[in-house]
């Protein structure tokens, strides 16, 4: 399973993860008080799970200046509400993907 997969409760089971608890979680390393490293213990990322958040830390950071970067978490937990929730516009991890590199 990715870790998209798990925040998105794409699967459905009790390895998910709760979208207002991963987007904290985000924020906080944004803020220094988490390393990558212990967010990744904490969930128990497997290489495939921490290699998806590198990248999505990897995007967030790519963002010029604080306005940019908080945005880009506030679009990026929208999205994953809406897929949670299954609305059909992200039906599966390739359109969760394909709208994340939109951001």
């Amino acid at each position: 399973m990715s870790l998209l997969e798990r925040v998105a409760h794409i699967a459905g089971g009790e390895e998910d993860i709760p979208i207002h608890v991963f987007c904290a979680g985000l924020a906080e390393i944004h803020n220094g008080q988490v390393t990558v490293q212990q967010f990744k213990n904490y969930w128990n990322l497997d290489t495939e799970e921490s290699n998806q958040l590198d990248w999505l830390i990897t995007k967030y950071q790519a963002k010029v200046g604080d306005t940019e970067r908080r945005n880009f978490l506030r679009d990026f937990k929208e999205i994953m509400i809406l897929t949670e929730n299954r609305v059909a516009w992200y039906a599966n991890e390739t359109e969760l993907i394909e709208r994340i590199n939109e951001i």
